[in-house]
Protein backbone atom coordinates (compact mmCIF):
# COMPACT_ATOMS: atom_id res chain seq x y z
CA UNK A 1 0.00 0.00 0.00
CA UNK A 2 0.84 3.40 -0.73
CA UNK A 3 0.86 4.19 3.44
CA UNK A 4 3.45 1.11 3.54
CA UNK A 5 1.31 -1.05 5.68
CA UNK A 6 1.97 -4.78 4.90
CA UNK A 7 -0.89 -7.67 5.02
CA UNK A 8 -1.04 -8.21 8.51
CA UNK A 9 -1.45 -4.66 10.07
CA UNK A 10 -4.40 -4.37 6.91
CA UNK A 11 -5.79 -7.56 8.78
CA UNK A 12 -5.65 -5.97 12.13
CA UNK A 13 -7.22 -2.66 10.69
CA UNK A 14 -10.24 -4.25 8.92
CA UNK A 15 -10.63 -6.47 12.21
CA UNK A 16 -11.06 -3.44 13.76
CA UNK A 17 -13.09 -1.91 11.81
CA UNK A 18 -15.28 -4.76 11.06
CA UNK A 19 -15.84 -5.40 15.10
CA UNK A 20 -16.84 -1.58 15.29
CA UNK A 21 -19.38 -1.65 12.66
CA UNK A 22 -20.95 -5.26 13.67
CA UNK A 23 -21.02 -3.90 17.50
CA UNK A 24 -22.80 -0.74 16.31
CA UNK A 25 -25.45 -2.94 14.22
CA UNK A 26 -26.22 -5.16 17.27
CA UNK A 27 -26.68 -2.11 19.32
CA UNK A 28 -28.75 -0.64 17.33
CA UNK A 29 -30.89 -4.03 16.97
CA UNK A 30 -30.81 -4.14 13.29
CA UNK A 31 -31.15 -7.31 11.73
CA UNK A 32 -27.90 -7.85 9.46
CA UNK A 33 -26.73 -11.63 8.15
CA UNK A 34 -22.90 -10.85 8.45
CA UNK A 35 -21.81 -8.08 5.82
CA UNK A 36 -18.25 -9.17 5.78
CA UNK A 37 -18.74 -13.02 5.18
CA UNK A 38 -17.40 -13.03 1.63
CA UNK A 39 -14.46 -10.60 2.63
CA UNK A 40 -10.85 -12.24 1.46
CA UNK A 41 -7.68 -11.47 2.03
CA UNK A 42 -4.74 -13.60 0.10
CA UNK A 43 -1.88 -14.81 2.09
CA UNK A 44 0.84 -14.75 0.07
CA UNK A 45 0.96 -11.32 -1.44
CA UNK A 46 4.19 -9.62 -2.94
CA UNK A 47 5.01 -6.31 -1.52
CA UNK A 48 6.38 -3.33 -3.82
Amino acid sequence: MEQGMGLETRKRVFATVRTIINLSISEEGLNSSKAFTKTYFPENVMEA
